[in-house]
């Protein structure tokens, strides 16, 4: 059963917490599954430009904004060292389905698009 948003609220809260208390570089977390990503819904933008950091610059960075006339903006920074176009398109489409689709955002990639994941993720 996917989590609800009151776990997923609940989980991420300490971390928000944490966030605000600590320097603006990406935390260092364990695991290969890691993105940085900033909402401002409050803003409807056409072009985003991340800051890079010196820890953490590999780290994908996503930023989504105002919806505004049924279009909601995302920008990512992707560092084409670790991701090619081809995936960063297939990301986006993913995006896009999952905005189509809301409740298909809690199931597991391992359901939604096992094909993204590297094979150790996929035998677990």
């Amino acid at each position: 059963m996917p989590p609800s948003s009151t776990a997923f609220s609940a989980a991420a809260t300490p971390k928000i917490v944490a966030a605000r208390e600590t320097s603006p570089a990406p935390l260092i977390v364990d695991g290969e599954h890691f993105i940085c990503a900033s909402c401002l819904p409050w803003l409807h933008f056409t072009s985003m430009t991340h800051a890079e950091y010196a820890v953490g610059a590999a780290v994908p960075a996503l930023t989504w904004g105002k919806l505004q006339n049924g279009v909601i903006p995302v920008a990512g920074r992707f560092n084409h060292a670790f991701v090619d176009g081809l995936h960063a398109s297939r990301f986006y489409a993913l995006v896009e389905e999952g905005f189509n689709d809301p409740e298909r955002l809690w199931l597991p990639l391992t359901e939604t698009a096992p094909s993204l994941l590297p094979p150790a993720a996929k035998e677990r």
